[in-house]
């Protein structure tokens, strides 16, 4: 028995130094990209099969885990990235892990590393690219703050509140409120990115909102956390049915006022690129593709876009009949950012993936690991349900 726990001890650090090395390096793109960041790439992958080995599997999971890393292999032959290959093994080797300790190396890895890096380039001291952009007759300069792009900038702001919000939730209030307000307004200032600012802002006042009690708000919380449990489902749809039918002058009028060039960037794609299994590569184009719905479908393909959908949507009616509402709002506003920005499909950049864990391996059935122990449902425990999810109940 003493054995066997120090197996698993030694797969879970493997684990954790895997998600270090997918945090530290960016080595997603197996075509261009630096030898260091392959070599790490392919460290991680050895790393974490290595920890897989510990893992006891029962049949039903180790199907939909061969499954799903089948998936990821064709996808990064044919797409010529990994990024599906590591998310999925991320996903399916977090078996035994405790989603708050990941989230708390996530949180105190990143902030840091973020806030170091705005301070040097801020004062001079680290590269902090200029760009120039026209909006409504305006010329912008935005800048990069170090990390290459003003909108992963904004974007990793965005992930450090969500991060906050998971882990400190009960002790959200107007405090936390007005400091990250704060913070999101002095980030604008550099990198003029306005969806980052906007949903910056109001998840935090979500929240606050949320955790209000008084049954004058209760319909509209309902109808908030309806469109949240169904997000994914409405938004990549969506985004897929007004792309393909972008060419209609009507709908060609309403999407270009209202959305910008996103929809017809996103036609061009799919006009472009036929329909596929596992993708394309097409990281050759010299316009990005911001909607991150239609660049899973193109570059990773049909099977990735609706296993996507299908695995976010059911998950948030599973947490939806737990009453969890923080993993929900953080997985609702993780959605509408992909309309905006690609980075869904992304492990490192959108760590609400795995989440799906609780899903893949039913911790939601006799046993739920809760923030602070284990709750055996047999011994009738369920009276002693983390009362962070009874008291912020929106029934």
């Amino acid at each position: 028995m003493k054995l066997r726990t120090k197996i698993n001890a030694y797969g879970d650090i493997m684990y954790y130094i895997f998600w270090l090395i997918l945090m530290f390096g960016k080595g997603l793109n197996l075509a261009g990209e630096e030898p260091l960041m392959q070599i790490l790439t392919y460290a991680a992958i050895i790393l974490v099969l290595f920890g897989a080995y510990t893992i006891r599997f029962t049949q039903r999971e180790l199907r939909l885990c061969v499954f799903l890393v089948s998936v990821g292999g064709m996808v990064m032959l044919t797409a010529k990235k990994a990024t599906i290959l590591l998310t999925v093994l991320a996903i399916c080797t977090a078996k035994r892990q405790n989603m708050r300790e990941i989230l708390k190396i996530g949180f105190w890895v990143r902030m840091p590393m973020f806030l170091v890096t705005v301070y040097l380039a801020t004062h001079g001291m680290l590269a902090n690219s200029l760009k120039y952009e026209w909006r409504a007759g305006v010329r912008l300069m935005r800048y990069g703050l170090g990390v290459g792009h003003p909108n992963v900038a904004h974007l990793t702001l965005f992930i450090l509140v969500t991060m906050y919000i998971y882990l400190y939730y009960e002790k959200i209030g107007i405090k936390s409120v007005i400091a990250i307000s704060a913070i999101n307004f002095w980030l604008y200032r550099y990198t003029i990115t306005r969806t980052g600012f906007i949903l910056t802002l109001l998840l935090p006042l979500t929240v606050i909102f949320v955790k209000t009690k008084h049954p004058v708000f209760r319909l509209l919380k309902r109808a908030i956390l309806w469109f949240f449990v169904h997000s994914y489902f409405l938004i990549g749809i969506g985004s897929l049915v007004l792309s393909i039918i972008y060419n209609n002058k009507h709908v060609r009028a309403v999407t270009d006022k209202y959305l910008g060039s996103r929809i017809a960037c996103a036609n061009d794609f799919l006009q472009k690129y036929p329909f596929s299994l596992f993708g394309h590569y097409i990281d050759g184009e010299g316009v990005p593709l911001d909607n991150a719905y239609i660049y899973t479908y193109v570059a990773f393909g049909s099977i990735t876009f609706f296993l996507l959908i299908y695995g976010y949507t059911k998950l948030l009616k599973q947490y939806k009949s737990q009453n969890r509402i923080k993993e929900i709002l953080i997985l609702g506003f993780f959605a509408i950012y992909g309309f905006s920005e690609n980075f869904i499909t992304n492990v490192i950049m959108n760590y609400s993936l795995l989440f799906i864990i609780d899903m893949i391996f039913d911790r939601s059935g006799r046993k739920i690991l809760t923030e602070d122990r284990t709750i055996n449902y047999e011994a009738g425990a369920e009276k002693e349900c983390n009362k962070e999810y009874r008291n912020w109940s929106v029934e």
